[in-house]
């Protein structure tokens, strides 16, 4: 097969197939080869670009793949704050950041008890793939004193979900939490701003 080159803008670089970061304020004009068969995109009507000898779909034919798979995977998460019926076996595996191994239920009573509580659930296996949950007055101050999602279910807005299911939920003047170091930048681009805080810890 003879190939021709073609000129990408935003060329990330090749690999395995072409993939496009798209123009930043620091290559807008960069331009590089690549080339193509001739033949289109059967998703977009653009020219697909391989590296070697692998054809592969065009850049934006992946991009609009992936925004897609990630809207079936939302889909597939349903929220509610039923805890009607809920078992504690159903929450093993979550606490597992704590500096020290809890009593086992602590996370249902833990939930039980809180103010309001949404779970995630994964419609295909039911099952429990993240909670959030909160304390509030209901009038000036809500605390959100737990959010958690699996670790095989990260990356799938689920977290940002919950937080904002809650938060809408809440409907109180102020939205308090406290997290770890490495989540700030999570919270902040959530619309949570730093505060001072203090607080008393029990250990054990």
């Amino acid at each position: 097969m003879r190939l021709r080159p073609v000129e990408v803008r935003g060329h990330a670089g090749f690999g395995d197939g072409l993939r496009s970061r798209g123009p930043s304020p620091m290559s807008r004009s960069a331009t590089s080869t690549a080339w193509t068969s001739g033949k289109t995109c059967r998703r977009t009507g653009a020219a697909s670009a391989i590296c070697g000898s692998s054809a592969r779909h065009c850049a934006r034919c992946m991009q609009g793949a992936r925004r897609e798979r990630t809207m079936r995977e939302r889909t597939m998460i349903e929220y509610s704050n039923d805890l009607d019926g809920l078992d504690a076996r159903e929450l093993e595996g979550f606490l597992a950041h704590w500096d020290f191994t809890p009593p086992e239920g602590t996370l249902l009573t833990m939930l039980k008890q809180s103010t309001a509580v949404i779970l995630a659930r994964d419609r295909a296996s039911s099952k429990i793939c993240g909670y959030v949950a909160a304390l509030s007055d209901g009038v000036a101050c809500g605390y959100v004193s737990a959010l958690e999602v699996r670790p095989e279910f990260r990356g799938r807005g689920i977290g940002t979900a919950l937080l904002s299911r809650m938060t809408d939920r809440l409907d109180v003047f102020g939205v308090y939490l406290s997290c770890a170091p490495s989540m700030l930048e999570f919270y902040r681009s959530r619309g949570f701003s730093s505060v001072t805080a203090l607080c008393k810890r029990r250990n054990t």
